[in-house]
């Protein structure tokens, strides 16, 4: 199932739509989904547009696929706890459904979920079913539990959608008011950032932008809102992008946006300190940006950050086998998947590396996958048919693949860096054959020197 057929079936209204049904307009409004993934200890609030009129029913279904007890929320008016009508609900393992009546007109709906312990696919949704009198659908008259049994029909479809192919679901970026460091410029915006600005991403430490792994201007998507005891303004990106946390003995190892908790450590670049996180919470935010640089990191809001996304979630095998075999962190195996492209677009010509708004044949045009690099959805679709094969399989792909990249890296780091590896590696590799023909005709002893040899070890 591609990602513009599934997502009609994450609101109620398309569903109906999808079985021939037309919705009345005065419900269309008057819904919404929210998926939080997996992880421990969920506690989360927030407001949503919610359009309903006086003596709207509205119903709310939490499901998952593992938790324990969770308590859920709700408020009319645009409050979390407190003001507005209020309905809330306990269940001790998390799948229950809540129904409610408004009591006034209102636009929003406040909600709050919290379910300690661990927990797996967690999804929210809520719709209105009635506005105070008979809900007429093309002139037949349709019954609350009609409309249940469309949506938890769908629901189900979202859940297994979300189980099967949770790594079309968007990529990792950051929204667009996150900020970086910009050489001879200061301060940028990621909405303003140009390929080849050079931005910080160390102490005193500038990279350039080779190019963007995702750049959508138009885009809402949930964002981790990361408050740190060091800054004022928090660190907003998507779940699974992942920052640069520190460990017990100070070093940096990175770690999704989602599995941060209140306590865990991340380094402040521009103070050159450890910060601690104080709140996590989610806000819808507008812009996808994913900016990369040589060293795989950046600072964004003064705090040190992966260029990458994880694939934890999509392909946890992958990941294990990754770490067990070989080994290798999510952060090195991102690193070395991008080396091609780093050497393309920085040592043979950036025309190969789109800006995101020119050059678009770089960047896939579906929808979802719109703005994201090609190469990092090669990657991602290779993980995910790795992901689905017995274990020996998944080593057989993995041993040629780790080899084939680990060359790359070696000729990266090995010829000065991407910018240089190419020229000089090919420079290397004529200079080795100019050598061998001379060596042939016996014009040279060249070939027992430790020069020669290194070359030839290296090419």
């Amino acid at each position: 199932m591609k990602l513009s057929a599934a997502l009609p079936a994450l609101f109620l209204p398309a569903a109906i739509s999808a079985q021939g049904v037309q919705p009345d307009a005065r419900i269309k409004d008057c819904y919404f989904v929210k998926y939080f993934g997996s992880g421990t200890d969920l506690s989360a609030s927030g407001v949503v547009d919610f359009n309903v009129v006086t003596g709207a029913d509205v119903v709310c279904h939490t499901a998952c696929k593992r938790g324990e007890e969770t308590s859920v929320g709700y408020n009319f008016g645009g409050a979390t706890t407190g003001s507005g009508d209020t309905a809330t609900d306990v269940d001790p393992d998390c799948t229950m459904k809540t129904e409610f009546t408004a009591t006034a007109d209102s636009t929003s709906l406040g909600w709050s979920i919290s379910l300690p312990l661990e927990y797996k696919k967690v999804v929210m949704a809520c719709y209105c079913t009635d506005d105070g009198t008979d809900l007429t659908i093309d002139n037949i008259e349709a019954t609350i539990d009609d409309i249940e049994e469309t949506f938890d029909n769908y629901l189900n479809e979202v859940q297994d959608y979300i189980e099967n192919n949770a790594g079309s679901l968007g990529d990792g970026c950051f929204s667009e008011d996150m900020t970086v460091q910009v050489l001879h410029k200061g301060e940028v915006a990621m909405k303003d950032l140009e390929l080849g600005d050079k931005v910080l991403t160390g102490k005193d430490t500038y990279e350039p932008i080779y190019t963007f792994g995702h750049r959508k201007t138009d885009f809402q998507k949930e964002m981790y809102q990361i408050y740190t005891d060091g800054t004022s303004k928090p660190l907003e990106m998507t779940g699974n992008h992942m920052v640069m946390a520190l460990d017990a003995k100070g070093h940096t190892h990175s770690t999704r946006a989602d599995h941060l908790e209140v306590g865990d450590e991340l380094f402040h670049v521009e103070y050159q300190k450890k910060v601690t996180v104080t709140a996590v919470q989610t806000e819808k935010k507008k812009g996808l940006y994913m900016p990369l640089t040589p060293s795989g990191e950046i600072v964004v809001n003064g705090i040190l950050a992966s260029n990458y996304i994880s694939i934890s979630d999509t392909a946890p095998g992958v990941v294990e086998h990754s770490q067990m075999f070989f080994p290798m962190n999510e952060q090195t195996l991102s690193h070395w998947w991008m080396s091609p492209v780093r050497m393309l677009c920085m040592g043979v010509t950036s025309g190969f590396c789109s800006n995101g708004f020119e050059g678009t044949s770089a960047y896939e045009t579906q929808e979802g996958d719109e703005g994201i690099l090609p190469w990092l959805l090669m990657g991602r679709h290779f993980a995910h048919v790795a992901e689905n094969q017995p274990t020996l399989v998944r080593f057989m792909l993995g041993v040629p693949t780790f080899l084939l990249f680990g060359l790359f890296n070696v000729v990266e780091h090995a010829f000065l860096g991407p910018a240089y590896a190419p020229f000089l590696f090919m420079a290397a590799v004529a200079l080795v054959v100019a050598l061998k023909k001379k060596l042939a005709n016996g014009e040279s002893s060249f070939e027992t020197s430790a020069g020669y040899n290194l070359l030839n070890s290296v090419v």
